[in-house]
């Protein structure tokens, strides 16, 4: 009889143990990664397990203060894990920064811990670095452009303070980034101030309102209005006569060779799906700019240059008389002699230096706090991705390649990804008027007399 104990015994610690390795790892990963603790602040962690959670709990943690913020337990038992199957759920909690004694405004931590509902009854965990800031949010404008051409390039200055998590100015249905004035990084939940470059593109309507805004902790989005006069523009109608000579060499160029099929049908393909590539393209380059300026004074049209293209015309393509195609011109083309060479307008560093699509031989080139310039067509690159480029330094010969009618310069302004007018930021006086102000240019401190 002893021995059959022993032996039940012995096979119940075996199921018992089997039933220890039942159990998985539960999965906790954030809805949205925390940056900021405020006076009350929504948290949600997506929790994955195989047969349910038994406990969850939460901690705010700042040095030697542990406050706990959530202490669930689900009722799920381990030994009747069997019954159930594997879950994905939303764990919601309310941190109030107020109802932590001793926890004051900067860095901490959140924590969250959940048991599982198996025979292992294991913990995991998860955490997230926050800032603790203890006022609500706030935003208010300082230096705000008295004059801005629809569709030119602009500055603004403002100051946030208490819990915000993000930042920058709408335009329209365009976004901005915001920098320290000072430099350096972006800290959410700090009080700073700001800048922010920014343009009303051509397709967004000059009368809504330009705001800088902030998001709170609470998902509260609040806004300043930046007032200003807005220089109205009317766009060029122009058409473009397409030749079966310009087809060959274009379609040829940008796609690699001609393959005999229709040059019609490979020009739109072209105007579909390689421009949108390439304006990807450029808006993943614009993520990685520097947070400092890299430029001085006003930029540099390229040398006894004309304009034949401007910015924002809009194009009708036209073959053997026929609509085919319309697009929109976004930079300005600009004319001189064959194979001139192109200068730098402004010091900074190059991004981009290779063919891309429509633009041909193209050079990228960031100038810092979301502004880059850009130089297509060109028929020779003189410079290397990564390298520090002086203003006025050669970064290759104008040129026909890609999309180009004739022998000429390409010259796009983008920023924070969006393309702009550059002409304005050719004058010296409207740059030491409206940008130097906010963001000081050397040889910019005080306009030229009389003007």
């Amino acid at each position: 009889m002893l021995k059959l104990l022993v032996v039940l015994a012995g096979i119940a610690l075996v199921c018992y143990a089997s039933l220890w390795f039942v159990g998985g790892a539960t999965t906790l990963t954030w809805e949205r990664q925390p940056s900021v603790i405020g006076p009350s602040t929504p948290l949600t962690v997506r929790v994955s397990s195989s047969y349910g959670i038994a406990r969850i709990r939460a901690f705010v943690e700042q040095g030697k203060v542990r406050c706990q913020v959530l202490d669930l337990s689900t009722g799920l038992g381990r030994m009747t894990f069997f019954k159930r199957k594997a879950s994905t759920e939303n764990a919601t909690f309310t941190v109030q920064a107020a109802s932590c004694p001793g926890l004051a405004g900067g860095a901490a931590k959140v924590a969250v811990d959940v048991k599982s509902a198996d025979p292992r009854g294991r913990t995991d965990s998860i955490e997230g670095a926050v800032r603790v800031s203890l006022q609500p949010a706030a935003v208010h404008t300082g230096f705000e452009p008295r004059y801005v051409p629809h569709t030119g390039v602009t500055v603004v200055k403002y100051t946030v303070a208490g819990d915000w998590i993000d930042t920058g100015v709408h335009a329209g249905q365009y976004r901005f980034r915001a920098f320290p004035l000072n430099g350096g990084d972006l800290v959410p939940g700090s009080d700073a101030q700001l800048i922010s470059f920014f343009t009303i593109p051509w397709d967004a309507n000059p009368d809504d309102p330009v705001v800088v805004f902030v998001r709170a902790a609470d998902g509260r989005e609040l806004t300043a209005s930046v007032r200003m006069v807005i220089e109205r523009r009317t766009f060029r109608q122009r058409d473009i006569k397409l030749t079966t000579k310009f087809l060959s060499r274009a379609v040829g160029d940008i796609l690699g060779g001609n393959d005999g099929s229709d040059l019609i049908a490979n020009f739109k393909r072209i105007n579909a799906q390689v421009r949108t590539a390439n304006a990807a393209r450029l808006t993943e380059l614009s993520r990685d700019t520097a947070n400092r300026v890299l430029w001085e004074g006003a930029f540099l049209q390229l040398p006894k240059s004309s304009v034949q293209g401007q910015y924002a015309d809009s194009r009708n393509y036209l073959f053997e008389g026929e609509p085919v195609d319309k697009q929109v011109h976004l930079g300005i083309d600009l004319a001189s002699t064959r194979n001139t060479p192109v200068p730098a307008a402004n010091s900074g560093k190059v991004k981009l230096a290779e063919r891309l699509g429509i633009y041909g031989n193209c050079v990228v080139i960031d100038h810092g706090l979301g502004l880059m310039t850009l130089y297509a067509h060109l028929s020779r690159i003189d410079v290397r991705p990564g390298a520090d480029v002086a203003k006025g330094q050669t970064v290759g010969l104008s040129g026909m390649t890609g999309l180009a009618g004739g022998d000429h310069l390409h010259f796009g302004m983008l920023v924070d990804g969006v393309e702009a007018n550059p002409a304005k930021l050719f004058e010296r006086n409207w740059v030491a008027k409206n940008i130097a102000p906010v963001v000081p240019a050397a040889g910019l401190e005080k306009p030229l007399k009389g003007k």
